[in-house]
């Protein structure tokens, strides 16, 4: 409903029960819930992209995100000049150009490459304007998303170019 684009949801899952239920949802903003979790926007993205696991699959909505991804990529993260994010005028990493994009990109893997580019581009940006305003040097990055590998390299890269100290778990999980 953010996207302004509720109407589509009936036409483009007309084969999921639920689309109708789901559409007066976002329309009536019942039961929504704003979040600026990753994992949540990792969530939607699989679902436009169409790229959704399976419960049986074992497979977190970022893990999918992440192999098709790898596929566009062919293995490790490449930087890709690809903006579709935005830092508001209150300092608010705005991903909702990414979500526009993704409602019609045709290639999922692309997509799914236009998702960690942009993750990666955003949330570095946001930490490096955040440290610089406050005098802040170490970054620790930790949360399910690190477990992504790629979505953990990006950041690093992106933030010890810029001369930022950055730590990760190494023996236990990031999450």
């Amino acid at each position: 409903h953010q996207l302004r684009r509720g109407d589509e949801i009936r036409r483009r899952f007309r084969e999921h029960p639920d689309a109708p239920e789901l559409a007066a949802m976002l329309i009536e903003q019942r039961n929504c819930t704003y979040s600026t979790s990753a994992n949540m926007f990792a969530t939607i993205a699989t679902l436009f992209l169409r790229l959704m696991p399976s419960p049986e699959s074992g497979l977190s909505p970022l893990q999918a995100l992440e192999i098709a991804a790898q596929r566009y990529f062919e293995g490790d993260y490449v930087p890709m000049r690809d903006t579709r994010w935005r830092i508001d005028a209150n300092g608010n990493l705005d991903l909702y150009p990414l979500l526009e994009h993704l409602i019609d990109e045709g290639n999922r893997d692309r997509g799914a490459a236009a998702f960690h580019a942009n993750l990666v581009a955003g949330a570095g940006q946001w930490t490096i304007d955040a440290c610089g305003k406050n005098g802040v040097h170490n970054v620790v990055l930790t949360g399910a998303c690190m477990s992504n590998r790629l979505l953990a390299a990006g950041l690093r890269s992106l933030l010890e170019r810029h001369g930022l100290a950055v730590y990760e778990a190494k023996r236990l999980p990031a999450s």
